[in-house]
């Protein structure tokens, strides 16, 4: 297959699948003294959640390097380089400086974001499927297609206490929205029916155990060229339609749409709670 793919390169496509676990040692109890206490302490929790991945159905072929994180980031921001750096073997590590992993140039513009030697486009999810989601559901946005596309999962699970807090608080809006359309005379949807029976629905699992997390979706198409845009963001769009999925052009933020769908644990919502100093 690596030799069909060196001969015949405009038609061969490459996949790659990461997972990145971001931890925040300041919520940990107890809370560790210093980075390195921190440090230590996840260290003694990874090997049971690379168990629990093995246990999901995906083959776990080992932790990220600093070189491997290195030669994807540069990848990202300088896609005429990837040729060079996706085939790189052990020796060739020293090669990859932390320090060049970003782009050496860019301009963000009002819809798109130019880097190196690419022009990329960044959506956000909006609205997730409201029919019921089976497990082929992303399959439109994760195929292969004729332009380069990089999707990125976020899903933060909630605390137990605010996990009750949040389904409590999802009856409670769908329940207000059923009063107001009442009370302006508006027919029920059978949209409407639908949140209120998935809001009891997802309070009752909560009740008997189940884990509540948030969970959102980024969507980057890179092209080499600005005639290529429109395309390429046409055919994102339309998978996204094919996916059920709603998404949304990050206008003016394409910067941070960018950044969150590298898939290295950057969230642009956890991001905007913390203080600003």
């Amino acid at each position: 297959m690596a030799e069909l793919a060196a001969t015949a390169p405009s038609s061969s496509a490459e996949v790659d699948c990461r997972v990145s676990v971001t931890f925040d040692p300041a919520l940990a109890t107890p809370r560790p003294p210093d980075l390195a206490a921190g440090v230590a302490e996840v260290t003694r929790w990874l090997p049971g959640l690379e168990s629990h991945l093995a246990m999901a159905g995906v083959a776990v072929r080992g932790r990220a390097t600093a070189a491997w994180l290195t030669g994807r980031l540069r990848v990202a921001y300088d896609p005429a380089s990837r040729s060079d750096l996706t085939d790189y073997d052990e020796q060739a590590d020293e090669l990859l400086r932390w320090s060049e992993a970003g782009p050496v140039s860019f301009q963000e513009s009002w819809d798109h974001w130019q880097h190196d030697s690419g022009l990329s486009v960044s959506w956000a999810m909006v609205e997730a499927p409201r029919q019921s989601v089976m497990d082929r559901v992303l399959v439109p946005l994760l195929a292969a297609g004729p332009f380069a596309r990089r999707m990125t999962l976020l899903y933060e699970p909630l605390s137990a206490g605010a996990a009750a807090d949040e389904v409590e608080r999802e009856i409670t809006n769908t329940q207000v929205r059923r009063m107001w359309a009442h009370k302006t005379k508006r027919d029920e949807t059978q949209r409407d029916r639908d949140d209120l029976s998935r809001a009891v629905q997802s309070a009752r699992e909560e009740a008997e155990g189940a884990g509540v997390g948030r969970f959102t979706l980024y969507v980057t198409t890179t092209v080499f060229d600005a005639e290529q845009m429109p395309a390429a963001t046409a055919d994102v769009e339309q998978r996204a339609g094919q996916a059920k999925v709603r998404l949304r052009r990050l206008r003016g933020a394409q910067i941070t749409g960018f950044a969150a769908s590298l898939g290295l644990g950057i969230n642009p919502a956890e991001l905007a709670r913390r203080p600003r100093k």
